[in-house]
């Protein structure tokens, strides 16, 4: 069953629809921690270089500074930027500098995958993808897909793998009916 948010978007079929990733409690704090722990070494190195001490550590605290800055703007510059747009035709992410299409007729159903440490993702088989590498046999055996979307879009993965497959059997009932169903195995 869909939450509210993912029956509004389902609502707007066929559409385009764009999605964009909502700010969460963890990756607000890793943008404010980032930017705290900046201006704590930028302060280090000012106080250092007013001080007159060693050049080294002034610019380590320096490098240090403008490295966590970098980490807290680029965090808020995808917020800002990584987007995912729905179709009749398929789908388009958007993660600055990529940007990939994907038919709805090359992609299998859409389910929740474990990533790693308690983390999932939404996991797919994207069928124009080649190879896979010496391990693709063995990554199947197991049951992982060849495509995996990180960013849940602040639905959940359960919730965007559902919206996916809902949106997917649309478009494919209303397309020339090549490839219908769930899976396209």
């Amino acid at each position: 069953m869909l939450n509210d948010r993912a029956e509004q978007i389902l609502a707007r079929f066929p559409g385009p629809v764009t999605v964009r990733p909502v700010l969460t409690l963890s990756a607000g704090a890793f943008i404010a921690g980032s930017m705290l722990f900046s201006i704590a070494c930028l302060s280090g190195a000012w106080h250092n270089w007013i001080q007159k001490g060693s050049g080294s550590s002034t610019w380590g605290l320096g490098f240090c500074a403008a490295l966590f800055a970098f980490f807290a703007a680029g965090s808020a510059y995808m917020l800002r930027t990584n987007t995912m747009t729905l179709d009749r035709e398929g789908f388009e992410l958007v993660f600055p500098p990529r940007k990939k299409r994907y038919r709805w007729k090359d992609v299998s159903a859409f389910d929740r995958q474990y990533w790693s440490r308690g983390s999932y993702v939404v996991g797919f088989d994207d069928e124009t993808r080649k190879g896979g590498g010496i391990f693709a046999a063995v990554d199947r055996a197991i049951g992982f897909r060849n495509t995996a979307l990180f960013e849940d879009y602040g639905l959940g993965e359960k919730q965007l793998a559902e919206l996916l497959n809902h949106w997917r059997d649309r478009a494919l009932a209303l397309g020339d009916g090549a490839r219908s169903g769930r899976d396209l195995r």
